[in-house]
């Protein structure tokens, strides 16, 4: 390690700080990318549709402004049905149809594996 005068201490911590969080920033943005990528594909596989245009029209959008990577995965074409589908919905002559949950179950399994990953992130320092 150098010696530091100490006029140069404060400039040397607050560009220690500032390499350490640019380093940890990037790591997370990687992972919450790959993590939406994982969770896109995963919904996609459990559609009930798979083969029609409701599975294909799975869209992540990506949202870098002030600082914060945000994702969000929707169907654009398709919203009103993800509802009817994941929770259920009455049948026109009565009766109910039961849900078929694809989106929540793929939601949590990649929250918590991006949290477990974060953790690591910003204890190993990047």
């Amino acid at each position: 390690m150098d010696n530091v005068r100490i006029e140069q201490l404060a400039e040397r911590i607050v560009r220690a700080v500032r390499e350490y969080t640019e380093e940890v920033t990037d790591a997370i943005d990687e992972a919450v990318d790959a993590n939406a990528t994982g969770c896109l594909l995963e919904i996609r596989a459990n559609s009930k549709f798979k083969s029609g245009n409701y599975s294909k029209g799975w869209k992540i959008v990506r949202d870098k402004r002030r600082g914060v990577n945000k994702n969000v995965i929707w169907n654009p074409k398709y919203y009103r049905l993800v509802h009817l589908l994941e929770k259920g919905h009455a049948k026109r002559g009565g009766g109910r149809v039961v849900g078929k949950p694809h989106v929540l179950p793929a939601e949590q399994k990649y929250v918590e594996k991006l949290q477990t990953q974060i953790y690591g992130i910003i204890s190993r320092g990047g």
